[in-house]
């Protein structure tokens, strides 16, 4: 449905009223219009200043869909009373009932102790936030929607962590950094060995960490991988001495 305002910004021309300078340092600024002839210049000024920030919140809430007229006080009023809720000033005590005002089906039980938490009746309301049947059609359900979508996208959830902890695991994150680590079976001294990830990066692999662990005599050994891609990467031993590796990759 689309929006109207009929709020209009008066003297939009500026033909007609004090300059800003003179406006401000004009003595009814402090003291209220004295008795006497009334200056238009101030008075255009005073209505220009009021007409274009009322003309500009209808023009906003018009966007939104909504029809605002000077014609109805009760409707009107209907516009503001559904906009203005507690999701304007949302805390962390309140934060849940926001959800429930904005549309969701059960705000009472939102409500819960958050204590620096997220709880879970409130993480699952916020993700499916859906518009009460009782709201009018004059961009309140789409806003209330769009409002309990917000606020879902504001957490991040213990499903958006995908990982293996296992010996040779791996961490996936939301926004698409991934981890793997791992152990290597022994290697001999002066041999290879190929390292395949627990699962492929799907771009790139940015960098790999190995530390050997056995001890070695021989001080000046330069362990070290080649033919790194998005699947594993071949580690080398360069001593005389077998070990096994611990090691990390991280990419995305």
């Amino acid at each position: 449905m689309a929006g109207s305002n009929n709020f209009k910004q008066f003297d939009s021309s500026k033909a007609n009223m004090l300059n800003d300078a003179d406006y401000n340092a004009n003595p009814a600024i402090t003291n209220g219009v004295s008795s006497g002839q009334a200056s238009s210049l101030l008075h255009n000024k005073l209505f220009y200043q009021l007409s274009t920030f009322i003309a500009a919140l209808g023009n906003s809430l018009a966007g939104k869909g909504y029809v605002v007229s000077d014609n109805d006080l009760d409707a009107l009023k209907a516009i503001f009373d559904n906009i203005w809720t507690k999701a304007d000033t949302i805390t962390k005590a309140n934060f849940a009932d926001a959800a429930g005002t904005a549309g969701t089906a059960n705000s009472a039980n939102n409500a819960n102790k958050l204590n620096g938490k997220v709880d879970t009746d409130f993480a699952t309301a916020a993700q499916g936030g859906k518009a009460d049947a009782a709201l009018p059609a004059t961009g309140q359900a789409a806003d209330s929607a769009k409002l309990g979508g917000n606020l879902a996208n504001l957490f991040v959830k213990t499903t958006d962590f995908i990982n293996s902890l296992d010996t040779n695991g791996y961490e996936k994150f939301p926004n698409g950094l991934v981890m793997q680590w791992g152990t290597s079976a022994q290697l001999n001294g002066h041999t290879t060995l190929d390292i395949n990830f627990p699962i492929a990066f799907p771009n790139n692999c940015f960098n790999i960490q190995i530390t050997a662990t056995a001890a070695d005599a021989t001080p000046q050994v330069h362990d070290y991988v080649t033919n790194v891609t998005v699947n594993g990467f071949i580690l080398h031993n360069t001593s005389a001495f077998p070990s096994t590796y611990y090691w990390f990759a991280i990419g995305k």
